[in-house]
């Protein structure tokens, strides 16, 4: 099964893209991924950002336990895992 992996950045600053924005952007996201064949996409979204959670919760995707700590620019940061299945087998 493919898999894509995205890293979330986008909502980190969506208070500037605005709410429609970042849900076209990760619709066509998604649909981009589907069109490409991938079976599955897996998206890391710093832990302690909620209010992207909560999107993405909302857009279909979910936590699978999974958590990692990734050292961005000297900086550590605690990351967790979202997946979402693009199309049925």
């Amino acid at each position: 099964m493919a898999k894509a992996v995205i890293r979330d950045a986008v909502l980190d600053d969506a208070a500037a893209l605005g709410r429609v924005h970042v849900r076209s952007w990760q619709a066509v996201c998604v649909e981009s991924l589907r069109e490409l064949g991938y079976a599955e996409a897996i998206l890391w979204v710093a832990t302690e950002n909620r209010r992207a959670r909560r999107f993405y919760e909302r857009e279909g995707w979910h936590f699978d336990g999974a958590s990692k700590v990734e050292v961005m620019e000297g900086v550590e940061v605690s990351e967790v895992r979202y997946c979402r299945l693009l199309r049925s087998e």
